[in-house]
């Protein structure tokens, strides 16, 4: 993430994906709380990069819905 940091611009999808990939992945190891907190981050980058219906942002909102779930949330 550091190397994505310095050589793409903030609003990159490779940085918003990338995100997206750590909160699944400390959703996997039932780390919820830094898995929301990379899935938000995601989300907001995603908001300046890509149109309002992107595949790469149902993918987003899934592993945000899975976490909640986990969560008994819904």
């Amino acid at each position: 993430m550091d190397i994505y940091k310095k050589i793409l611009p903030e609003n990159h999808i490779e940085i918003a994906r990338t995100f997206n990939r750590l909160g699944f992945a400390y959703a996997n190891q039932k780390q919820y709380t830094l898995a929301l907190t990379y899935l938000s981050k995601s989300l907001i980058v995603y908001h300046h990069t890509v149109p309002e219906v992107h595949p790469d942002k149902a993918f987003l909102l899934y592993n945000t819905g899975l976490v909640h779930h986990r969560l008994g949330e819904f």
